[in-house]
């Protein structure tokens, strides 16, 4: 079983849901949020204990790329991923700036979020 703690960020409950489930399911610690103001607050919380960062792109409130500075600020060796049905080379591109480690288009497979994931513990820093 995994150590690994992932902090899971999306206002589509359903889309929480199915992802928590097969996270946990394969070994991951997973802490989910609804919105960007909670996720951020959550990870205040747990900082130290958090390895990934699994955020959705639009959200009311506060979004993902604040979201991802908020995160990279405090602690720049958390990976945080952006998901997105809204995908474009425009926010891919802003999303790299702030430092994303990976950027993700909805829908996905679940196989491929396992490998993105896989790959987060397998890269040197």
């Amino acid at each position: 079983m995994s150590n690994k703690t992932i902090l899971l960020v999306d206002d589509d409950n359903q889309l929480l849901k199915v992802v928590e489930i097969h996270l946990s399911r394969i070994g991951y610690n997973v802490i989910t949020s609804q919105s960007g103001n909670d996720a951020l607050a959550k990870f205040k919380q747990a900082e130290s204990l958090i390895d990934v960062v699994i955020v959705d792109l639009i959200m009311d409130g506060t979004n993902g790329i604040h979201v991802l500075r908020q995160v990279k600020e405090h602690r720049p060796t958390v990976k945080v991923m952006i998901f997105t049905a809204y995908g474009d080379l425009e926010s891919a591109i802003e999303s790299l700036r702030f430092k994303a480690d990976d950027y993700l288009l909805k829908p996905f497979d679940l196989s491929e979020l396992d490998s993105r994931i896989a790959n987060f513990f397998t890269i040197k820093n």
